[in-house]
């Protein structure tokens, strides 16, 4: 998986470590012979020491791409080498992504209420049309009504074109409570190309399942202790006191 995290991204290598210690000598300080990956990717194979083999490459794998790595040990190998594997299979990681939600109240103004949706996706992704595969859907009241309007949101980026936040105009409370479900509908656009079209083709680069997740909605006159925690401060004649902390879900008096 390459980490996109840091900049510049780190390409993740192959690493081929043997039992014993398998290269000639004289291969250690120059690119590996007898070994090549198919489909092909731009890169190089070289012995970082005589028991392991590593393929560093110069360009980001593409996605969900199933690759062999094909081994001649009379060219790979020291002389004598005994080497039966000679054809190994790997994939590079297929797209993917994951849905958080949270209920989120301003702690200087209780009247700004929102819900807000994390998106994280494995690989950079295509925003332009993002709010396309968006569908926000209230829950249903007693009469099977909705209990809300659907609200407007806006869709703000993360780092590295990974990450997304969705997050709602002020949401007025339902009188009962209720539940904000986002869905994140297939189509999700991967930036991430192959080196060529054959890969291109090949990968899978656009994200296939639907993901939900809701935010559950306190009632319009609800009081709820959302979180206790035991805590221990300085008092002024420099003993240490334990508290008890109550966080609500909105301002009390």
């Amino acid at each position: 998986q390459t980490n996109y995290e840091i900049d510049p991204i780190r390409i993740s290598p192959i690493t081929l470590r043997f039992s014993n210690s398998i290269a000639a000598i004289d291969a250690l300080s120059l690119p590996a012979k007898g070994i090549a990956i198919s489909p092909e990717h731009p890169g190089e194979w070289r012995w970082s020491d005589d028991a392991t083999l590593s393929f560093t490459p110069s360009a980001d794998w593409p996605i969900a791409v199933h690759y062999v790595i094909s081994i001649n040990p009379k060219q790979a190998f020291r002389a004598g080498a005994v080497f039966h594997d000679t054809e190994l299979e790997l994939s590079s990681s297929a797209l993917s992504a994951s849905l958080q939600s949270e209920f989120y109240q301003d702690p200087s103004d209780a009247a700004n209420k929102r819900a807000i949706f994390s998106i994280e996706f494995s690989h950079p992704v295509h925003l332009t049309n993002l709010a396309d595969l968006l569908m926000l859907t209230p829950s249903l009241d007693g009469t099977g009504a909705p209990i809300m309007a659907v609200p407007q949101f806006e869709i703000l980026p993360g780092a590295n074109a990974r990450k997304v936040f969705v997050k709602t105009a002020a949401l007025g409370l339902p009188k009962e409570g209720g539940s904000l479900e986002l869905t994140l509908k297939p189509g999700a656009q991967s930036l991430v190309r192959g080196p060529n079209e054959a890969a291109n083709r090949a990968a899978n680069i656009k994200t296939t399942g639907s993901l939900t997740n809701s935010v559950s909605l306190p009632s319009l006159y609800s009081l709820t202790v959302q979180q206790i925690m035991l805590a221990l401060i300085d008092t002024p004649d420099g003993e240490a006191e334990q508290i008890l902390e109550l966080s609500f879900n909105t301002e009390v008096n």
